[in-house]
């Protein structure tokens, strides 16, 4: 936890823009420029001037040229000039120097833990969000947004907290419980309350947001990392109690009409993730047309194919709209007007050239991740679960749920874990945190 006498420095800036930059939100802006930029542009045009490409051997840093360098062309051929400096400067020129301060193993888990502090801080807003319906972050909307709420769902607010979408914000507490997982591991850690506490809060965040497909990845996070801390027994027993509930519900729902219906709405708010028609069915006993989740998506490939076939190579422009009206199973008309699933809006806004990139730097960034959990710490300050082994895990799971929502305020985590990876590969794999 932070602590110790503050000291104004370089680092001090660094640590500043990891706490601000992850949870800054859209609608905090001027002039069309995100704040959160402004402070990376900041940086970059403070520290940066003598700008030093990141040494580390599996070149992770190539590909996030490669990646935004096709993005950011991409971006000027649409005439997206502005955005396009903006990507360079935050992820070209701006990444090299937060990498750059991070030299120790005191400074790297000092970045973990104000992390984990703001993290915190959003976690209590959200619980604050949940009761009073009052979003804290709205106080900063200088762009006169219009939050995304989506409709109540089981009879709770969905949150977004800073977000512009309760699954965006959900994917952001899957991030942190695994950086305040991997915490909690570390040998000697001391303040163990102050993180249990933040665990548990950032779990009940992630729950309100009621993201069915996220909340499952959290999960799927969190059971994993629970096997490679050698928990082996414990999941085993989690597994026999839900085997052992299933059984129990089961008896339950064939001797109590109430409770099969429990059991039956159950199961469809699962299945309406991959089926229209069980969403159908939820809609019609009184849920909002939110029903469906993953199921709905399906159809986003052929209809994005639709409409960018004939710009396939470079695709339709960041601020290109896309609309297209279908009817539901139940004959209602309706317009579809987002692209939920990544890399089909990466396809439709940069085309063939841009998803290529950005499927060419996730994987190396999972390969990297992976490799790095085979490095020999020399100085033995972690416990069971190393950094690259959470990491891997979590970049694992990001992934998978790009498949379920479109990269937002998300990114500006994988933007931090991508600089805490380098970090941590450059300098403790090869035995130099001191």
């Amino acid at each position: 936890m932070l602590q110790g006498r503050f000291k104004i420095n370089k680092f001090s800036f660094v640590v500043i823009f990891a706490a601000l930059y992850p949870i800054l939100p859209n609608y905090f802006s001027i002039g069309g420029i995100y704040i959160r930029n402004l402070l990376a542009i900041a940086i970059f045009f403070l520290f940066g001037l003598k700008i030093k490409i990141p040494k580390e051997k599996n070149n992770l840093y190539a590909y996030v040229l490669i990646w935004i360098g096709v993005i950011s062309c991409i971006q000027i051929l649409h005439l997206d000039v502005k955005y396009a400096l903006q990507q360079l400067i935050i992820w070209v020129l701006c990444l090299p120097v937060l990498i750059s301060t991070i030299t120790t193993k005191k400074r790297f888990l000092k970045m973990i833990d104000v992390i984990i502090c703001a993290s915190t801080v959003v976690g209590v807003f959200g619980i604050i969000e949940e009761i009073t319906h009052f979003n804290i972050f709205s106080l900063i909307n200088l762009a006169d947004y219009t939050l995304n709420y989506n409709a109540p769902r089981m009879g709770l607010l969905r949150i977004i907290s800073f977000s512009s979408h309760a699954i965006s914000y959900c994917v952001y507490c899957m991030f942190v419980l695994a950086i305040i997982f991997y915490r909690l591991t570390l040998k000697g850690t001391k303040h163990k309350l102050f993180y249990v506490f933040s665990y548990f809060l950032i779990c009940i965040n992630a729950f309100l947001t009621l993201s069915r497909s996220a909340l499952l990845c959290i999960i799927a996070s969190q059971l994993i990392l629970l096997w490679k801390c050698g928990h082996k027994r414990f999941i085993k027993r989690i597994f026999l109690l839900l085997l052992g509930a299933t059984i129990l519900i089961a008896g339950a729902s064939a001797v109590n009409k109430d409770v099969a219906n429990a059991v039956q709405i159950a199961f469809y708010i699962i299945f309406a993730l991959f089926n229209d028609n069980a969403a159908e069915y939820l809609i019609s006993i009184g849920f909002t047309n939110n029903a469906n989740g993953i199921g709905q998506r399906f159809v986003l490939y052929q209809w994005v194919w639709q409409a960018v076939k004939d710009n396939l190579l470079i695709g339709m422009g960041r601020t290109a709209a896309f609309a297209r009206n279908y009817i539901t199973a139940a004959g209602n008309r309706l317009t579809k007007e987002s692209i939920e699933i990544e890399w089909l809006r990466t396809l439709y806004r940069y085309g063939i050239l841009g998803l290529l990139s950005e499927i060419l730097f996730f994987i190396k960034f999972l390969i990297s991740s992976f490799k790095a959990q085979k490095l020999k710490m020399k100085n033995n300050w972690e416990g069971n679960l190393s950094f690259a082994s959470m990491t891997f895990t979590v970049i694992l799971l990001y992934i998978v749920v790009l498949f379920a929502v479109m990269q937002n305020e998300d990114a500006q985590m994988l933007y931090i874990l991508l600089i805490l990876f380098i970090a941590y590969v450059k300098h403790d794999g090869y035995g130099e945190f001191t």
